[in-house]
């Protein structure tokens, strides 16, 4: 009967480690995944900035051509399938097949 009390005690100590282990370890994940949520809303941050920098000569060249840049964008974003490039080249000589009226 000792012994049996003794392994029921063990084993009740091994599964509370394992419970200790398993919430530090979903605390540390939690943790992490904050650390991420942070580091990708600080690189979409810079994204934004560096797009906005980037794109102010285009839209100073647009509107001194006297044409609306946001329109454009709109227009261009409307169309933009998310298809074509350098890896489906095919593409791009349909498109330019097709006739206009």
């Amino acid at each position: 009967m000792s012994d049996a009390l003794h392994n029921t005690t063990k084993s009740a100590a091994y599964l509370q480690k394992q419970i200790t282990e398993a919430h530090l370890s979903i605390t540390n994940l939690e943790h992490e995944k904050a650390e991420n949520k942070l580091k990708n809303s600080l690189i979409f941050s810079k994204l934004e900035e560096a797009l906005s920098i980037s794109t102010e000569p285009i839209r100073k060249f647009f509107s001194a051509a006297g044409l609306n840049a946001d329109a454009l964008l709109k227009e261009i974003r409307q169309r933009y399938s998310g298809e074509g490039g350098p890896i489906f080249p095919e593409r791009l000589a349909t498109w330019a097949t097709q006739k206009t009226i």
